[in-house]
């Protein structure tokens, strides 16, 4: 333990230093810890920086009686010259993705609120990590679920029908999948990988119902656009392009069921496609609408008073909204018509009438005349 006061300041500053500034793969050499220690006028010297090094270890060495006690690792790099860095943080980088995510979107917590929260958990991590930690590219909605998937990553590389090196991810967390694919949005580049679909097989369990299996399907030459967290899941967006057809369609893909991902040297496509989306909002998850596969359209919807709630917690409080009479409301909404859309809005019953466009009105009272069918 420190013995003298100037002791006490110089392995406090030593702590903060390597805390604020090191992890894996950015180190502080000894040259480097003392010039930062002269520049708080704190006087030291290799053999003082070795003590206070062993020191913090020894003390704050890890009781594995007791599981709420920190453990400080300083550790050294096989580099010349020697880097020290601070291994054991209370959070790992991908655990303070999650938290700030969450904080972001959590609907209760002003916009204030948030920028002090987010700067407290950015404190928690090491400069060089800021980047990882602020650079994400994707749109989230704050559902409570479990967005870390077991796995191990392994990086690979397959030669192309061209000869050109691709890098492949073949499984791993969720996060590093992510980064992966943001790796791939970054470089403009397209993707290939497998996705895991769930379907019926002829085996039952114990209790006579169906066992579902898993099997895989190849999607090629995705051009990835966004990531967008819904209904508690990660989402790929991306454009999907036919080559046969010259077609290019607008899809998504859940992060966790996608395995084996390789970043290809083919150029994205569709990019014009996308931003058409994009250009209309931006929360590109309110257009989207629970990620699913449709056209998006702008719609008219006609409400009774007391549904305004529903439609503003679905879509935002930047919603136009118009009152058409004493006891109705019209919204302007930019939604993707698929399934789900229909689903809610279905579910607000008899007061709410989609007016515009003319074409999903039709399609709307061709979808309740198949629901009727199931029931005769």
């Amino acid at each position: 333990m420190p013995k003298s006061p100037n002791q006490r300041q110089r392995i406090m500053a030593l702590y903060r230093m390597l805390y604020e500034n090191t992890d894996s793969r950015h180190g502080l050499t000894m040259s480097e810890i003392l010039d930062r220690l002269a520049e708080l006028e704190i006087p030291s010297d290799r053999r003082a920086i070795y003590d206070d090094i062993r020191s913090l270890n020894e003390t704050f060495a890890e009781n594995p009686r007791d599981k709420n006690q920190f453990a400080i690792q300083i550790e050294t790099t096989r580099t010349n010259p020697i880097r020290y860095y601070l291994k054991a943080r209370e959070f790992e980088i991908d655990e303070l993705k999650l938290l700030v995510d969450s904080v972001r979107t959590y609907p209760f917590i002003t916009k204030g609120q948030t920028k002090k929260l987010v700067r407290k958990l950015e404190h928690l991590c090491a400069k060089p990590q800021l980047r990882e930690l602020r650079g994400r590219q994707y749109v989230i909605d704050y559902q409570k679920s479990s967005l870390i998937q077991s796995g191990k990553t392994v990086k690979t590389e397959k030669l192309d029908n061209q000869g050109v090196p691709n890098r492949k991810l073949s499984d791993g967390y969720v996060f590093e999948k992510m980064d992966f694919i943001n790796e791939a949005i970054a470089e403009n580049k397209c993707i290939s990988f497998r996705y895991v679909q769930y379907a019926t097989s002829n085996k039952r369990n114990e209790d006579n119902t169906i066992r579902i299996r898993h099997k895989s399907t190849r999607a090629d030459w995705v051009s990835p656009y966004a990531l967008l967290y819904a209904d508690g899941d990660y989402y790929l967006v991306a454009v999907l392009y036919s080559e046969k057809a010259e077609e290019q369609s607008l899809v998504r893909y859940r992060v966790d069921r996608m395995k084996e991902i390789e970043i290809r040297r083919i150029d994205r496509k569709g990019q014009a496609l996308f931003e058409e989306l994009a250009q209309r909002g931006s929360d590109l998850a309110k257009q989207f609408f629970s990620v699913e596969e449709g056209k998006s359209q702008t719609v008219e919807l006609v409400c009774q008073n007391h549904l305004l709630n529903a439609v503003i917690e679905r879509f935002g409080e930047d919603t136009k909204v118009y009152q058409t009479d004493k006891e109705h409301f019209k919204a302007i909404l930019h939604v993707v018509v698929n399934e789900s859309f229909l689903g809610w809005l279905l579910g607000l019953g008899a007061g709410a009438r989609v007016t515009s466009p003319f074409g999903l009105t039709q399609h709307i009272k061709e979808y309740l005349r198949e629901i009727q069918r199931n029931y005769r």
